[in-house]
């Protein structure tokens, strides 16, 4: 799969598991909403940005998330990327939708990490394998597109024990739901990337 085909269906997939505007109800198109008042101006990384740019959008994240925990960011990837980019990314009512693709310099090799309300996985064709393991000490779903190809299109996503709009309202959920697509990486390599997930610092907005 050619690495534009690749970008696209990522993004498609991402954007094909948020059904809800940020913290909204069911059944809406996610949507890159205008941030609160309150919030900083939402960046916009939907284009490749130096990986440099990493941290500043993951303490933004966490700045904008104080209904949302935990904000979990990447400390461990199994290549060395060169890119970032935020192909879905919004904030409303102090939730912010997020998925950041990492790539290197060749196109090849991307991965990508996704936080929000996911509930369609994508569909597993006649190929794919799906198994239920064990993801941070919780229950989650990997998914190899062709069983063909161990190193193909694969997703992990699961349903981290936390906080997800405020209590009573109707998008409340007391956990968050993760995410992390990627092409030309094993399961076990996904698994290390979910297990060396640590909090990202939920400083205040500047």
């Amino acid at each position: 799969m050619s690495s534009a085909k690749y970008s696209a269906l990522a993004c498609a997939v991402v954007l094909a598991f948020l059904v809800a505007v940020s913290c909204g109800g069911e059944g809406q198109p996610v949507r890159t909403v205008a941030p609160q008042a309150s919030a900083t101006p939402l960046p916009f990384y939907s284009t490749p940005m130096p990986i440099s740019e990493s941290d500043a959008l993951w303490d933004w994240i966490a700045a904008n998330s104080p209904e949302v925990e935990p904000v979990l960011q990447p400390t461990y990837l199994p290549f060395n990327p060169t890119l970032m980019s935020a192909p879905v990314l919004g904030q409303e009512r102090g939730c912010v939708v997020f998925g950041i693709e990492y790539s290197d310099s060749s196109g090849k090799d991307k991965l990508l990490i996704g936080g929000g309300p996911w509930y369609n996985p994508p569909l597993a064709g006649p190929e794919a394998v799906q198994e239920r393991l064990n993801v941070r000490q919780t229950t989650g779903t990997y998914q190899l597109q062709d069983a063909a190809a161990p190193l193909g299109q694969a997703f992990l996503w699961w349903q981290e024990p936390g906080r997800w709009g405020r209590a009573g309202d109707d998008w409340h959920r007391d956990y968050v739901e993760y995410l992390i697509s990627a092409e030309g990486f094993s399961k076990e390599e996904l698994l290390k990337v979910a297990n060396g997930l640590q909090p990202a610092a939920q400083k205040a907005p500047q």
